[in-house]
């Protein structure tokens, strides 16, 4: 009869076990990382992209770019950086075609699940558009439209600022000068998706829409599929293009490139 009772203890308790563990371990079970998200600590890397021609005209293109991140469970610092040199020669007359450098940085706190603050700087310059430095900065509340461990897309609102300094003077609603600043609009939105298991994309779009000064619109675009090749190295086609609502006499108002080479992530 012992024997009995305790063989019925034994099945109730491997019974209630049963029912029990599947909604424990679904409660402590870890849910997989959204796409793009590192784990805490620091996190980097950098890609060598190039392009080149042969023929009637010969042209070079090279793109270096690099990126560091410091993630905590609260919040993300990321700087980057981006310096971009072309050239062509044709009927033996050489020809400087791109010349522009790109540095930046940006501090998200995170406010909840979903919510964040941000503050951004940057840093750039593009002789071909006549821009000797560019100072921006923007700041501002930003909210995860989806966050999964194949995709993550993440739009930013707030306001921006931005000084220019050209290489010569040029005229804005009558005034001369080769020094300019603006307030702006500014809004974003940057995306990574995971497409499989070796292969992934991420893309951002940046948009300052000027309200006060020459009141130009300025757009950044950059895009980038890698697929992996080892576990640090990764082939990769880049994408990038920027826009200025009012140019400088002879320039246009769009410059875009496209490029492939190499990524180094660590």
């Amino acid at each position: 009869m012992l024997h009995s009772h305790r063989f019925r203890a034994g099945v109730l308790s491997l019974l209630v076990s049963a029912l029990w563990l599947p909604a424990w371990a679904q409660q402590v079970a870890p849910e997989p990382p959204a796409a793009g998200v590192a784990e805490p600590g620091w996190h980097g890397g950098g890609s060598l992209l190039a392009g080149a021609t042969t023929g009637n005209a010969r042209t070079l293109s090279v793109l270096l770019n690099g990126e560091l991140q410091h993630v905590t469970t609260l919040d993300k610092l990321t700087l980057n950086g981006m310096n971009h040199r072309a050239s062509a020669t044709v009927n033996q007359r050489d020809q400087t075609t791109a010349a522009r450098y790109q540095y930046g940085a940006q501090y998200n706190r995170t406010l909840d699940s979903a919510l964040l603050a941000f503050a951004r700087l940057g840093l750039e310059s593009d002789k071909l558009a006549g821009v000797a430095r560019r100072v921006s900065g923007a700041t501002g509340l930003g909210w995860g439209l989806l966050q999964s461990s194949s995709h993550q897309v993440t739009v930013y609102g707030g306001m921006g600022y931005a000084l220019d300094h050209y290489l010569s003077p040029r005229t804005v609603d009558g005034q001369t000068d080769s020094r300019f600043e603006r307030a702006s609009v500014y809004v974003a939105q940057e995306s990574v998706h995971k497409l499989s298991a070796t292969t992934q994309m991420k893309q951002r779009l940046d948009l300052y829409a000027g309200v006060s000064g020459d009141r130009a619109t300025l757009a950044r675009f950059t895009s980038q599929l890698a697929v992996a090749l080892t576990g640090h190295l990764h082939q990769t086609v880049g994408l990038s293009g920027a826009y200025n609502s009012k140019p400088i006499a002879g320039v246009r108002s769009t410059d875009v490139s496209l490029l492939t080479g190499l990524n180094l992530k660590f």
